[in-house]
């Protein structure tokens, strides 16, 4: 169970922090919900039912330096996606931004960036989704890795180079 005050990466929401447990009248039923703050968006607020085992779960702590670190010496050996069809990739992607996992959004990013100088080099542009769903991976992942560092998004890319 999560604390007030804990830093905790909620799928597509990113880094945030638990500001507190709000009990909530929905129907004629109360629930108790966990209030996330997102770190880099303090105007929004985040609903988390604190007994929903299906939402809890993708209430991730925070990543430390050394795990950072240990994640920033094997971006090399992390694999680009491979899709077979456009509607996979894209369920595919969204699966990636909500999961939370890091080193899929490694993969994520070194996939959609391949796949923009690609299609550069024979002249053509990315398409527009593509390129949303790589600024909102570099986002998640630059975002976290600048709070635990104490620096801004744009020095993260600095410490994890991929």
């Amino acid at each position: 169970m999560f604390k007030i005050g804990d830093t905790v990466v909620y799928g597509a929401q990113g880094i945030c922090k638990i500001d507190s447990v709000e009990t909530k009248l929905i129907g004629r039923q109360k629930q108790d919900y966990y209030v996330l703050k997102p770190i880099f968006n303090q105007n929004t607020s985040v609903f988390v039912p604190v007994d929903n085992e299906a939402l809890t779960a993708k209430m991730l702590s925070a990543l430390t330096k050394a795990q950072i670190n240990g994640l920033a010496k094997k971006v090399t050996d992390i694999e680009v996606i491979k899709a077979s069809d456009e509607n996979q990739k894209r369920e595919l992607y969204k699966s990636i931004l909500s999961s939370g996992n890091r080193e899929r959004l490694v993969s994520l990013i070194k996939t959609i960036r391949f796949e923009r100088d690609t299609r550069r080099e024979a002249g053509k542009k990315l398409n527009i989704s593509d390129e949303q769903t790589l600024r909102k991976a570099e986002s998640l992942l630059y975002n976290e890795i600048a709070f635990v560092f104490g620096v801004e998004p744009d020095e993260a890319k600095n410490i994890i180079n991929i």
